[in-house]
């Protein structure tokens, strides 16, 4: 996915660059592409409480919070499947030691342009969205971003014609 993004990024920069802008700002709101459907865990949760949302969940990645709702942090299913899998955790055991700082953020006011610099910049699959208070608003992914930026353009595709 980091080449597609590449070539994305190439595109727009060969192909009129300003009007690229304007037309992923117009093509592309960000409400629409944030799933906000992902657990937000408590950073005094328990490594129990923890495994109980994961196993409810088909997500990959979770957002974590403080005391007053703002971003702590992520935890990755990747970085904790081995603890899930063992048989004696300790019952007062908390996730705080295992969450971790995503590569970067997304702020809510961000442009798309932006977040698609972000994305080309870290690699990564998923960002979370915090709003102005730093609180987490959602994830927005790689894949979802950049199928939302193929439909815009192939139904858009006239305006290209002259290019």
């Amino acid at each position: 996915m980091a080449g597609l993004l590449c070539v994305y990024k190439k595109t727009l920069e060969r192909n009129a660059p300003l009007f690229d802008r304007v037309f992923l700002h117009r093509a592309i709101s960000i409400d629409e592409i944030i799933d906000n459907s992902y657990e937000n865990i408590s950073i005094h949760s328990t490594i129990r409480d923890m495994i109980k949302i994961v196993n409810e969940s088909n997500k990959t990645v979770f957002a974590v919070h403080d005391d007053e709702s703002l971003f702590v942090g992520i935890l990755e299913l990747n970085d904790i499947k081995k603890l899930i899998l063992q048989k004696d955790i300790p019952e007062a055991s908390s996730v705080s030691a295992l969450v971790k700082h995503p590569s970067e953020v997304f702020y809510f006011k961000d442009s798309v342009t932006r977040l698609m610099k972000k994305f080309d910049d870290t690699n990564s699959w998923h960002l979370p969205v915090l709003n102005a208070e730093n609180k987490f608003v959602g994830f927005i992914s790689k894949s979802k971003l950049f199928a939302h930026y193929r439909k815009s353009l192939s139904e858009n595709s006239d305006l290209y014609q002259d290019f």
